[in-house]
């Protein structure tokens, strides 16, 4: 019979048990969350315009996918160029739309919108998280776009060309 005898440092139980410990890599659920946080946050809130970078993945941790992705990001950029706090009150045109993909709550359908989404004010819709998750839901996940003025007109076209890689 052959007998080895290892020589070496055995480790104290303290430090076996810190070497064990491992850092668990972030879920995409959580990578997600950290995303919608960020644009959420009064930096995007109120920021001017969100840069084309910024807009797609925005869109894309509220779910937007694929060519779903792409014509998010072009008719958020028909409709308000990326804006948050884009406005469009002429309600002579049937108007009082707000945020990035310019929700529209003029009359009833501000109300029924308001009860749907849980809205307590029109205002919450200028958080770009806010305002893309509900047109993520009003879009079946962004394969109903017939709500969209731009996007029946063909204008969100002209940026599809320009979507950021």
């Amino acid at each position: 019979m052959i007998t080895l005898f290892l020589f070496g440092v055995q480790p104290q139980p303290v430090q076996m048990a810190q070497a064990l410990v491992v850092e668990p890599s972030k879920t995409q659920l959580q990578l997600k969350k950290e995303t919608l946080e960020k644009f959420s946050n009064t930096v995007y809130k109120t920021s001017e315009m969100l840069s084309d970078t910024e807009l797609k993945n925005l869109l894309k941790a509220t779910g937007f996918e694929g060519v779903a992705l792409k014509k998010a990001w072009a008719i958020a950029k028909t409709e308000s160029n990326g804006r948050p706090m884009a406005y469009n009150g002429n309600r002579n045109t049937g108007d009082s739309s707000y945020g990035i993909f310019q929700i529209n709550m003029l009359g009833n359908l501000g109300i029924d919108r308001k009860e749907k989404f849980e809205l307590k004010s029109n205002i919450l819709l200028f958080d770009p998280v806010i305002n893309a998750e509900i047109t993520y839901y009003m879009t079946q996940g962004g394969n109903d776009w017939s709500s969209w003025p731009s996007y029946n007109s063909g204008k969100m076209k002209e940026w599809l060309g320009k979507f950021p890689s």
